[in-house]
């Protein structure tokens, strides 16, 4: 077919190739800004438990060296709950303390002489055993169903006395 003189546009074959290259990078392109955001909202996860178990284990290990003597068992499987108990020697006399942990839902929560503080979220499970002055805790946490971080810390009780 020969173009005739001043006829102007785009010949049927120039529109399907132009039509096939925007399809293939508007599919590539959805492609991957599906893929950035399913890996970021796992990601969000991921930051989610494990931020949830270290602030967990930054308070027990902070309360556990304070303390010097436990409701647990020496020796016993874990269990979900604890008591810590200590006497501050600062003050004339000596102020005792106790400090609770235990499970409330997916909330770790921490009670300090009657005040309660949540110190771990998304928590599944925590587990407290003691073997000798040593206290074991260990902390699940999932940040998204499918994420969870699980970790356990061993912490030594002071000598009482």
């Amino acid at each position: 077919m020969k173009a005739l003189r001043g006829q102007k546009g785009v010949s049927l074959i120039e529109m399907l190739v132009v039509l096939a290259l925007m399809g293939t990078v508007v599919s590539v392109s959805g492609t991957s800004l599906f893929q950035a955001l399913k890996h970021g909202k796992q990601q969000q996860g991921v930051i989610a438990s494990v931020t949830s178990v270290r602030n967990a284990a930054d308070w027990i290990v902070q309360d556990g060296q304070m303390a010097q003597s436990t409701n647990l068992v020496d020796g016993a499987a874990p269990v979900s709950s604890m008591t810590l108990s200590w006497t501050d020697w600062s003050q004339d006399g000596g102020v005792p303390h106790s400090v609770t942990y235990g499970l409330s839902g997916t909330e770790l929560r921490r009670t300090y002489d009657g005040q309660t503080l949540n110190v771990g979220h998304y928590v599944t499970s925590v587990g407290f055993s003691i073997s000798g002055q040593a206290l074991s805790v260990t902390v699940t946490s999932e940040g998204r169903p499918g994420v969870s971080n699980t970790k356990t810390y061993r912490v030594y009780l002071r000598p009482s006395g």
